[in-house]
């Protein structure tokens, strides 16, 4: 088995899905709608052999928290949408986040994302419902942290909406999306007045070349 097509396993009342290594490709809703989803894994480990998700693979998989993103190459629109990880790592082998690709979920508090990543496509993180998590609302709660590389050079709109801290480097896109959409950023380098966005966009509204 090489690929899971679409709707294949949709809405089947799956709690862990084993996956041959062979299996790298998951086509539209694959697995979609399988509420009671918590893990997807290979036969004998956590990893698997996916390279590529495509529209809504695990869309409204609310309990999905165990899976590994080492061996992805893309991320399609709306993949993870709804899911229910607590944090989560994009290996550098992934080149491009689609779309909402994780949005409203809920629980998501940390994101890592490694050197490699090109592109975060609109609303990537948007919790759509989103409110502070307090006793009325123990099932929301806030993207404290997402960690950037450098590498990215293409971000989409409401990407860190809502977002606590965006963590990237001096002169970055994300730096300048941050600026942009006054999202708050930390630097992860030391600061170079030479190369920093915010020293550039300062210097222009002053009419200077820095």
């Amino acid at each position: 088995i090489t690929k899971i097509n679409e709707h294949a396993l949709e809405s089947c009342n799956l709690t862990t899905l084993k996956l041959p290594m062979s299996c790298i490709e998951l086509a539209a809703y694959a697995v979609a709608g399988n509420y009671g989803l918590e893990s997807v894994v290979s036969h004998n480990s956590t990893k698997t052999g996916i390279k590529s998700l495509a529209y809504g693979v695990f869309k409204d998989c609310n309990n999905l928290s165990i899976f590994d993103f080492s061996s992805l190459l893309s991320i399609g629109t709306y993949a993870f949408y709804g899911t229910g990880f607590s944090e989560i790592t994009i290996s550098g082998n992934t080149r491009i986040i689609g779309t909402h690709a994780f949005s409203d979920c809920f629980l998501l508090r940390k994101v890592t994302i490694e050197e490699g990543v090109q592109s975060l496509e609109d609303g990537v993180f948007t919790k759509r419902k989103f409110r502070k998590s307090d006793k009325s609302s123990v099932n929301t709660c806030q993207l404290e942290e997402v960690y950037t590389p450098k590498s990215i050079i293409e971000v989409g709109s409401g990407c860190f909406d809502n977002v606590g801290m965006v963590f990237g480097y001096s002169g970055s896109v994300i730096e300048s999306t941050c600026i942009a959409y006054q999202t708050p950023f930390t630097a992860l380098d030391a600061l170079n007045s030479e190369n920093a966005t915010n020293m550039r966009v300062k210097a222009k509204l002053l009419g200077s070349n820095p």
